[in-house]
Order: C-alpha cells, then structure tokens, then sequence
C-alpha cells in the first residue's frame, strides 16, 4: 500500500479539536468519515461564502497516529505498523544514498585527461609566444647561393626554404605551384607564381610580373636529336587543393622546326583532368580524390562548402579569381565515371558483399550504396 495513498486516507478524516480534550471534556473522541462515492473516493464539499478552507499538514507523525484512534475501526494497529515499516525503509534509503556510499576512484581515462589539460595549461603561453615569433621573418642568407640576402620564403622547399631574388627567379620558374612569400616589408606576404622580387642596384627591392607556364610531360618528337624548348601557349586555370592558379599552357618547339600541340592525353598523363573538351579550365586529379574521399566519410558535405573552402585557400597565398561549382561537378562527374569503366575492365569490385558471395540473394539499391562494402570491411 502507497505511504502517500496511506497518509492521505487519514488527512481525510475530521477530528474533534484536541484544544477541547485538554479542557476536562471526557466525552469519547469521535470519527467523522467523509461521504464517499461508490468507488470509495470523498466527495468534493462546497466551500461556505467568506470561508476559507485550511490546509491539512502534509506530513503528520507516527506518534500522532498512534494517540487518536477511531471507535468504528478494528485495523488501526496494523496501519500503524505499515506506517512504521515506511518510515524505516525511507531511512534506509536515505543512508544508502547519503555519504556512507564510497566513492568510485577515478580511472585511468580520467587521469590522463587532467595531466593531458594540465600540461596544456602550462604550455599555452609558450606557444602563443612561438606563434607570435614565427610570424615575423627572420634576417638570414640564401640556402642556395649562400651570400646574397634572403628575400623570399617558400614553404614547400623545406628545409632549404630560403631564396634570395635571383635564386627564387630560377627555381621556381618551373616550380610554380608552391606557395611563396616575400619577406622585404618586415612581415610575410604571400606572393602569387606570377609574381618575383627584384632587387636594385640601391638595395631596393620591387615587385614585378612574370608568365608561368603549366608544368606537364612535355610530348616527344619524332626526331631523335632534337632539342626542345618552352614558350607561352594559351591561358588556362588551374585548380587543386590550394585554390585557383591562373597560369598558361606551354607550347613545344622542336629544334627540328616542329611545334608539337599539348593535347589532352598529355595533360592526363601530367595528372590533370580538362573541365571542358578545349582544356581552359584543369582540374588536378588529387582534388577529385580528395573531393571522392570527403564525400564518403562525411555524406552530409556539399558541393558549394567544398568550393568555398577552395576560394578562402586562393585568397589564403595571395591569388585571386573564382571556380565556379557547376564545372567542378561536371567534370568530377566525367573523371568517376571514366574511373568506373577503367575499374571494371580491370576486374576491381569495389562493393562486392562478402556476405552475398558467392550468389546475391537481395539487392536493395540505396542501400548497396549507402554501406559502401569495401576491401578494407570485408575482414568484419
């Protein structure tokens, strides 16, 4: 039986005022029962006009119980005792649930966790301090001539990443996808392919342009002696990981006379893919499988987001212009699909099910594609 429905129950009841008891009347204390439905409930009483009705005490002791008794009732000892038996259970569930429980030891997750933040802690000024140092470009020599002053930082050439104007110019006319900065103002500024210090005879240094040339396989000549050289073909955009690179397609020419034509299996095999069939627009085949990669681990991810983070990482190395996300989807399209028919005429299952080998019992379209059984799953 409920403590709550127990305690109500005897609330309920009207008793003759104690305060009359203690005044010698010896009349015999008398149990007023509500009225009550035929399920037993009281029924609700109407309150008097400029009455208020007092609220019973929502808790009344054992002892109270035990002093009044009703005339009527022959289980009032056993209520008593299921009241006490409450009582006591209510004790023993609050000593369980106060401070003799013993506390579990943390474990070892945890104490790597507050030694790993505590070490942090203490080394977050010092990295803020090397960050704020490494900003600033330190006076130095070239790492490859090794006399004239350094000017130029790329990068991508560590660990000899210092350049001075002349050495810069020479090495990365051909090594134009690295990102340089320059170091002549006092702090870092990031300098596109296109651009080069040049240093006067005042020790005065300027900026200057230059056209740089898409680096591909060049294509062979049918001459067996001849000797070929570089020159400026068409514009061409270029996009990769980095963002956009606007450079120019180099055009061939043979010692022989010939001017041998940059075709689209030689930009294939220098590992590019053309947007259109006339090339302006290349694509490095890394971002397709970078973009390939994002997609399946992260499905949610969509095509404009990817293309925004390639615009900041152009503005990022001091280049400009925009991709469009339209051409982007296109060409990905053609280079899947290409790589599809290369796979199968190469004999390479991609989603085979270990499951349903050797017979395919149930194909359910969305969601074969969606599990993505690959070679690295088939082992679980």
């Amino acid at each position: 039986m409920p403590y709550s429905w127990l305690m109500r129950s005897w609330m309920s009841a009207r008793w003759i005022s104690m305060d009359k008891l203690k005044e010698g009347q010896n009349n015999p204390k008398i149990c007023v029962w509500p009225d009550e439905d035929k399920d037993g409930q009281p029924l609700p009483k109407r309150c008097r006009a400029g009455e208020k009705r007092k609220r019973d005490s929502a808790t009344v002791s054992s002892a109270s119980v035990k002093s009044v008794s009703c005339a009527p009732s022959t289980s009032t000892t056993e209520d008593t005792v299921i009241i006490e038996n409450f009582d006591s259970l209510i004790q023993d569930v609050r000593d369980l649930l106060g401070s003799g429980v013993e506390q579990p030891f943390p474990s070892d997750w945890r104490n790597r966790q507050t030694t790993s933040l505590e070490n942090w802690t203490v080394m977050r000024p010092f990295m803020v301090n090397n960050m704020l140092s490494s900003e600033k470009p330190k006076e130095g020599v070239c790492h490859h001539c090794g006399h004239n002053a350094a000017v130029v930082m790329c990068r991508d050439c560590l660990p000899r990443s210092l350049y001075c104007s002349a050495c810069d110019l020479s090495t990365h006319e051909a090594l134009v996808l690295h990102n340089r900065a320059s170091m002549v103002e006092g702090f870092f500024r990031h300098l596109p392919p296109s651009t080069f210090v040049q240093q006067h005879e005042e020790g005065k240094f300027s900026y200057h342009e230059k056209d740089c040339m898409l680096p591909i396989v060049p294509p062979c000549c049918d001459c067996s002696t001849g000797q070929t050289s570089f020159s400026k073909g068409k514009p061409v955009i270029l996009i990769g990981m980095n963002g956009r690179y606007n450079l120019f397609l180099p055009s061939v020419n043979c010692s022989c006379g010939k001017t041998l034509p940059v075709t689209i299996s030689d930009l294939v095999e220098s590992g590019y893919w053309p947007a259109t069939v006339n090339f302006e627009t290349l694509y490095l085949v890394d971002l397709f499988t970078t973009y390939e990669d994002l997609k399946i681990t992260a499905p949610g991810m969509s095509r404009q987001a990817f293309v925004s983070m390639l615009e900041c990482r152009t503005k990022l190395f001091g280049r400009s212009g925009k991709i469009c996300g339209d051409t982007m989807q296109r060409a990905f399209l053609e280079w899947a699909y290409a790589k599809f028919e290369v796979d199968e005429l190469s004999q390479v299952q991609h989603f085979q099910c270990p499951a349903c080998t050797p017979s395919i019992l149930a194909v359910a379209v969305d969601g074969n594609r969606k599990l993505y059984r690959l070679k690295a799953n088939q082992g679980t």
